[in-house]
């Protein structure tokens, strides 16, 4: 999924997230498109930009998860390597959002940033670390009772 996204030139990513955004903000509001702020440029540049950001944020908290679900299922990591169990996850999260960039600089009008590897790999650390603390939670209830 991140990997088509990424694929999309800037006008089809910027279109798709701004039909997703005006169908959010009308579930809000009656009428989207008269909000004050969208004569301002704010919707365009500022919030639009805010928004595609946060949607990149949590869609690498999904990938965190599920990298660390998988670690988690199964015999692969059993004591010896348990630390696996958190440190696999967070090295392809990052080595995801370092090649989604750089396979965004062949894409036509968009560009690789390292303050996107950052915004997406923060998401990843984020999935990585609820799942990990509710994991630790349900152990921690396991054995209690």
């Amino acid at each position: 999924m991140i990997f088509f996204f990424s694929s999309q030139t800037a006008d089809e990513s910027g279109g798709l997230s701004g039909k997703i955004l005006s169908a959010i903000l009308s579930v809000f509001f009656s009428d989207a498109a008269e909000l004050p702020f969208q004569d301002s440029g704010f919707f365009s540049e500022g919030f639009h930009s805010f928004f595609r950001k946060l949607v990149h944020f949590l869609e690498y908290g999904v990938l965190g998860i599920l990298w660390t679900l998988t670690t988690r299922c199964g015999h692969w990591f059993e004591k010896p390597c348990k630390a696996w169990r958190i440190v696999l996850p967070f090295c392809i999260s990052l080595l995801y959002a370092v090649s989604d960039e750089i396979h965004q600089l062949f894409v036509d009008g968009r560009s690789g940033e390292i303050r996107d590897v950052c915004i997406d790999f923060s998401g990843a650390c984020t999935g990585i670390l609820i799942l990990t603390l509710i994991a630790k939670r349900i152990q921690k209830n396991r054995k209690s009772a």
